[in-house]
């Protein structure tokens, strides 16, 4: 028996040791794949999910027609300061792109075709220290980053009115913090649990300081335009720590319980944060956010120059 035993779990190790290398090989190929895909934009790189936009000549971000294309660029979420983030919105497994904002490529609202551009930051990194020695917050690195990628879309001829930005956690924070600090070029956010700083049990004097920052800064910038998620249990944010959005004008806050399927914030999932990302959030919010963007079409209509 105990001679079987052996046989077998030297056979099962010999056995992973010939298909791990084969496995990492197609992980690996895999991603490498989808990482080919994605063109080098200033502030990072990205790609436009299918179905993709008619583009005029070579460059990525020039649309064919910028006045009939409605462009949603969406943010990723971030990793801790000082760990890479991982952009990979082609993967199939481990996508950073939620289904609901995928389905929303190709949608017609208000007359306009949406696009959906999946942005990759340059900054991948931070180096704010949580002992407030100093160093720049990733956060801050990402802003500048979507500010230089809205920039280049508006100098290849895509209206501000017909732009928005949409992100999770540190990705819809930092289109918060843009949409504060220039309104004017871009239509509205849309954000799934704005976050950064790190989990609140957890926070530092230093991070919740800077978190303060960046709030007062958001206070100050009136009216922005937002449609904004809060999930009950973010070990993050829960809506209670973004009520102080409510008093922006412009900004709807929807906050959310894990009441179940309902309203698409509980289905049974252990991380309130990720709620964006189940099928069952999508199947809840996505008419809502359809509405959101064609009210906030309608809401700042293309001025045609004379």
């Amino acid at each position: 028996m105990l001679l079987t035993w052996a046989r077998r779990a030297a056979f099962g190790k010999r056995l992973l040791e010939l298909i791990l290398p084969f496995a990492a090989l197609f992980a690996f190929s895999a991603t490498g794949l989808a990482q080919a895909d994605l063109s080098p934009v200033p502030g990072g790189r990205g790609v436009w999910l299918p179905p993709a936009p008619a583009l005029s000549g070579d460059d990525p971000l020039r649309l064919a027609d910028p006045a009939a294309t409605a462009v949603v660029i969406y943010n990723h979420g971030s990793r801790s300061e000082n760990r890479a983030d991982l952009c990979e919105p082609l993967a199939t497994t481990g996508n950073t792109t939620p289904s609901v904002v995928r389905s929303l490529a190709g949608d017609t609202l208000a007359g306009r075709r949406l696009a959906v551009f999946a942005f990759c930051t340059d900054t991948k990194t931070g180096s704010f220290r949580k002992s407030g020695l100093g160093g720049t917050p990733k956060l801050a690195g990402r802003r500048n980053d979507i500010m230089r990628l809205v920039d280049a879309f508006q100098a290849a001829g895509q209206p501000p009115e017909l732009l928005f930005l949409m992100g999770h956690s540190a990705g819809g924070f930092a289109s918060l913090l843009v949409e504060s600090a220039s309104p004017e070029t871009q239509n509205a956010v849309i954000a799934f649990a704005p976050a950064f700083a790190g989990r609140r049990s957890g926070r530092s004097p230093a991070w919740q300081a800077l978190r303060q920052d960046y709030v007062a800064e958001l206070a100050r910038s009136e009216p922005i335009d937002a449609l904004v998620y809060a999930f009950e249990g973010d070990p993050y944010n829960r809506p209670r720590d973004l009520a102080f959005l409510e008093r922006i004008p412009g900004i709807v806050l929807r906050q959310h319980a894990s009441l179940g399927e309902g309203d698409g914030s509980g289905c049974g999932f252990a991380d309130p944060h990720r709620t964006v990302f189940l099928d069952c959030f999508a199947r809840a919010q996505r008419e809502t956010l359809r509405r959101y963007l064609a009210e906030r079409l309608q809401a700042k209509p293309l001025t045609v120059p004379d």
